[in-house]
């Protein structure tokens, strides 16, 4: 039996482009790590998680978010990477495009210490062999030194909905990014189908299936109706898409595919008298291509009031906004319909912009919960001990589990791998 499995084998592998190898259990930060622990470690790498619910509930601030914490990132070990620096294109490159994007340098050792092992180069057409092997040796040295390669965001939008202010305000680097506005939804496919083939993309944002046009409603009149039409050119993209990404995987096996974050909106249906009413635009197609969905509910704005002038003249200013979640699907990890919810500022200080999340609370509870070892008594050395550190009182202790430095990024990995069961 075991010779006819292996027979069966080579059939496929000359045959068809299907690859055996699995892909790896990987996930990168939302950038919030409620929303990280509630999908089970973070987004998975090179699958598909759909952020959709209602409106202003947070879905394109969250996909922002998620852009911005995984910028900096090495492309090969998925690491945060050291020293990352905007690098303009060349004059050339600008004549061509005036909004071309940027790309950028930083440092990485992933592999010097062994964490990945890339593939070298292909041999050129012509190129002798002493040749090949001296540019592979010299090859080899440089990436031991610095092993970084830039993670690439894109996104698309065709809902015109991106705002660079609010986008940088978040913390994304806007000149890095690569931004497309499709102006219909069969452009919008064609543009994606075109991006994920390429394999230069790492993390695409699509805000929203909603806006996916198809040509006929624009060219047509208003009396004309085209039942369908939008769920019929989404679906066929998603099938497009997820079958390039598996190419891909198949093609390079260190490669990592594409991680998609799609957004959409809810709709209600008419007539429905059982069960809920709500539906997405664009069919149920999505529903079986997603591995992760998250649904986002009607936020919550605390605000707050200040008196000008008179005794009844006064202001109103939001201050905090709570967004409110509920993983509703997830295919990658044993989190199904968690719910949960973070607050972020909605009016900028001095020590903060619009925009950041409020997590320190969450942080320190979870920490004392699980990670803190509580000598009960007091001594010199301090009775709060983390991570081999010790303090002296619960303020100095989060003050240093919430603020800049290793610490934090200890604690985070050790909640993540305590509640989410991350790797």
């Amino acid at each position: 039996m075991a010779d006819r499995l292996l027979g069966a084998a080579r059939n496929v592998k000359k045959n068809f482009s299907a690859g055996t190898n699995r892909t790896r259990d990987l996930r990168i930060s939302t950038g919030s790590i409620q929303l990280d622990v509630a999908l089970g470690g973070g987004l998975p790498v090179g699958r598909n998680t759909l952020f959709w619910g209602e409106k202003s509930g947070g879905k394109s601030t969250s996909a922002l978010r998620a852009v911005a914490a995984n910028q900096n990132l090495c492309r090969r070990c998925l690491r945060q990477a050291k020293n990352v620096e905007a690098v303009p294109p060349t004059k050339e490159v600008l004549e061509e495009d005036p909004d071309a994007r940027w790309s950028s340098v930083g440092k990485c050792n992933c592999v010097s210490e062994g964490l990945v092992n890339p593939s070298p180069p292909p041999k050129e057409k012509d190129e002798k062999p002493k040749e090949y092997k001296d540019r592979i040796l010299e090859w080899r040295e440089d990436i031991n030194k610095n092993s970084y390669e830039e993670f690439i965001c894109a996104w698309a939008d065709p809902e015109d909905a991106y705002d660079v202010t609010w986008a940088e305000q978040i913390g994304i680097d806007d000149r890095r990014l690569y931004f497309v506005r499709p102006e219909t939804g069969q452009d919008a496919v064609d543009i994606i189908v075109i991006l994920i083939e390429s394999g230069a993309v790492d993390l695409l944002v699509v805000d929203s299936f909603a806006h996916f046009t198809p040509v006929e409603e624009i060219k047509e009149g208003m009396d004309k109706w085209q039942q369908g039409l939008q769920a019929r050119i989404i679906n066929k993209g998603l099938r497009m898409w997820t079958s390039l990404n598996c190419r891909n995987k198949n093609r390079d096996r260190t490669a990592h595919g594409v991680t998609s974050i799609w957004t959409n909106q809810v709709r209600m249906k008419i007539g429905v008298m059982f069960g809920s009413p709500e539906t997405k635009p664009g069919g149920r197609g999505q529903d079986f291509v997603i591995h992760s969905e998250i649904k986002f509910l009607t936020s919550k704005v605390e605000v707050v009031t200040e008196k000008y002038g008179g005794e009844k003249e006064q202001n109103v200013f939001p201050i905090k906004e709570t967004i409110h979640y509920k993983v509703t699907k997830n295919r990658t990890a044993a989190t199904k319909w968690v719910e949960g919810y973070f607050d972020q500022t909605m009016r900028a200080t001095e020590a903060v912009p619009a925009g950041t999340i409020i997590e320190d609370g969450w942080i320190f509870k979870n920490a004392i919960k699980y990670l803190v070892i509580d000598h009960k008594k007091a001594t010199k050395e301090g009775r709060y001990e983390i991570a081999g550190e010790r303090f002296t009182s619960q303020a100095a202790l989060k003050a240093a589990i919430t603020g800049d430095g290793e610490l934090p990024q200890v604690v985070r990995a050790a909640l993540m791998k305590e509640l989410a069961g991350a790797r």
